[in-house]
C-alpha cells in the first residue's frame, strides 16, 4: 500500500547559527543538528516508521570539500 508523502510542518532549524555565502549557509566546524517538523500521513496511531531523502556535503575551513551525499534513505521510527 503506497504511503502518502511527509510535508514540511515549519521551517527547518539549527542549533548553530551559520553565515549565507553564494545562496548557501555554510556552519562552523562541529557537529550541527538541523530539525526539519513534518506531517505525518495520517494512520490509526500505533507506531510506525517512515523514510526520507536527506542531502549533505561537508566542507573544511581551506575550502575542500567531500563528495556531496544526495538523497540518502533514513528511516525514522
Amino acid at each position: 500500500e503506497a504511503v502518502p508523502p511527509l510535508s514540511a510542518a515549519g521551517p527547518a532549524t539549527a542549533d548553530v547559527q551559520p553565515v549565507l555565502k553564494d545562496g548557501v549557509r555554510i556552519f562552523p566546524a562541529g557537529p550541527v543538528t538541523v530539525r526539519l517538523p513534518v506531517r505525518l500521513p495520517p494512520g490509526d496511531g500505533s507506531p510506525t516508521s517512515v523514510g526520507v531523502l536527506v542531502s549533505y556535503m561537508a566542507c573544511d575551513a581551506a575550502g575542500f570539500c567531500r563528495q556531496p551525499v544526495r538523497r540518502a534513505r533514513l528511516t525514522l521510527q
